[in-house]
């Protein structure tokens, strides 16, 4: 969600926190034209670990022009939400209901 809207090609990347030094699997999805999405792991399994999580999101309608030229399609996301320091914070519970990733007002 932007803004309280359903946000498509909206690229998701959920990188868990390593529990007790053990590093758990990355997750990825795409959103679709509801703004849904389905994780997978690079591993091919479906869903992502429980805990926390930073969610790095990358808008891939935004334009990226050769250096020095002016964007003509700027991003949907405000900030750097595709750098670590820039994500979005999310615990993924153990059960499996969905989650909401929400950015901006809602």
């Amino acid at each position: 969600m932007i803004d309280g809207k359903p946000a498509a090609d909206i690229s998701i990347q959920f990188l868990p926190e390593e529990v007790k030094g053990i590093k758990q699997p990355t997750s990825y999805a795409l959103t679709d034209e509801q703004g849904k999405f389905v994780l997978r792991t690079y591993e091919g399994r479906e869903g992502a670990v429980p805990g926390e999580h930073v969610v790095l999101l990358a808008d891939t309608r935004e334009e990226r022009p050769p250096q020095g030229q002016v964007a003509k399609t700027k991003s949907r996301l405000s900030g750097s939400r595709a750098t670590l320091t820039g994500g979005v914070r999310v615990t993924v519970p153990e059960s499996s209901e969905p989650i909401v990733v929400s950015i901006g007002e809602k």
